[in-house]
């Protein structure tokens, strides 16, 4: 599939492929109406059969995962604790997309990754900005100078290649937000599809600093995991990229959703938690406290990642075995710490808490993003 795609559309093309698909079937659906009425019942219950087993099929695939988020590379799970990513990844591909949403949203998933980062010359963070988020951006400046001084001390300052060559590359995607503050509800429909069209592209688009020759651009073709706190525009991405592997255009083992819940929310979920929930296109549903977990099935404990003084006390992102390993995911990207889950299993997952250097912080910082 993939490979018949590329050969009609080529990695600039994959996005006017999906929407030559999108649109075929809503012709194909208008066509319909002309059909008899137990014609187009039959039709109608044959789609929606397809679709539940194809949803259905991806949630059994995220089951039968066992702790390897690169499958096609041959590289087995690796334990918790470990403190440097070059003994988890090397330089095998590691492509993450943070969606940043604005405000309190981003300043949890700051906080999550400077609780969760760990430095490989393979890793690619790409961060999703909506329109208009001047504030996200700027502060993302101070974001990956911190994770630069963290990771190479003095060395740091030294050349930008020698920078990305041990802690990774990064760039940057701007889409529409999917609804505004006090936007009318019904205008909400019109502006989520915008971001979606956006979307499509934000997770197609191979990084342009990983698109050196083409086994790289292989390598990081889709993300491997979509990390997301909401809100709304969040659940806009992680449903694009779930919908680009119910359709086949995506592996199965890419664009994994992870959402975390906001600290705030603490006796029910948000609006955009539910949404998550209830749809079940998440690879892993966090919560931040525990009281959910007797209230919402299967959802993940993973600490107080998001609240700046609970993250320095050294919950990770992504707990080890049995939840998120067996869902496929790798620990690169878990720095000392621990998680529990909210399934029953009582054990933690532990080594020592983050470092000191983790309790050091960094001002927001300006300049100028374009050569970020």
């Amino acid at each position: 599939m993939l490979e018949s795609i590329d050969e009609m559309g080529g990695e600039g093309g994959l996005l006017g492929v999906f929407l030559a698909l999108l649109f075929a079937f809503v012709a194909a659906a208008a066509a319909a109406v002309k059909l008899s009425r137990p014609a187009l019942a039959t039709l109608v219950v044959a789609v929606c059969s397809g679709v539940l087993y194809r949803h259905q099929t991806l949630v059994a695939s995220r089951r039968r995962a066992r702790g390897n988020l690169f499958p096609a590379l041959g590289r087995g799970a690796v334990s918790v604790g470990s403190s440097r990513g070059d003994d988890i990844l090397g330089r095998v591909p590691a492509y993450f997309l943070f969606v940043l949403g604005s405000g309190g949203h981003t300043t949890e998933m700051f906080e999550t990754i400077k609780n969760s980062f760990l430095p490989s010359p393979g890793q690619h963070r790409r961060y999703v900005i909506t329109s208009g988020d001047g504030d996200s951006l700027r502060r993302l400046l101070g974001l990956e100078s911190f994770l630069d001084w963290a990771s190479l001390g003095s060395l740091a300052s030294s050349s930008e290649a020698f920078v990305r060559a041990r802690v990774g590359t990064r760039d940057t995607f701007t889409i529409p937000r999917a609804r505004r503050v006090h936007q009318p509800l019904w205008t909400a429909p019109f502006t989520s599809l915008m971001a979606g069209v956006q979307a499509v592209k934000a997770i197609t688009t191979v990084p342009g600093q990983r698109a050196g020759n083409k086994e790289e651009r292989e390598g990081y073709r889709w993300p491997h995991v979509i990390v997301t706190n909401g809100p709304g525009t969040g659940f806009i991405v992680g449903l694009v990229g779930y919908l680009l592997k119910l359709f086949g255009i995506v592996p199965v083992d890419r664009c994994k959703v992870v959402y975390i819940e906001s600290w705030a929310r603490i006796n029910s979920l948000s609006l955009t938690g539910r949404m998550f929930y209830w749809t079940g296109i998440a690879d892993v549903f966090g919560v931040q406290h525990e009281v959910l977990c007797g209230k919402y099935k299967g959802v993940v404990y993973v600490g107080e990642v998001g609240a700046a003084k609970g993250a320095r006390r050294g919950p990770a992102l992504f707990p080890p075995e049995p939840e998120f390993a067996r869902l496929g995911f790798t620990t690169s990207v878990v720095r000392r710490g621990f998680g529990r889950t909210c399934t029953g299993d009582d054990g933690f997952y532990a080594r020592e808490g983050v470092g000191e250097e983790e309790k050091l912080r960094v001002d927001d910082v300006g300049g100028d993003f374009s050569t970020f």
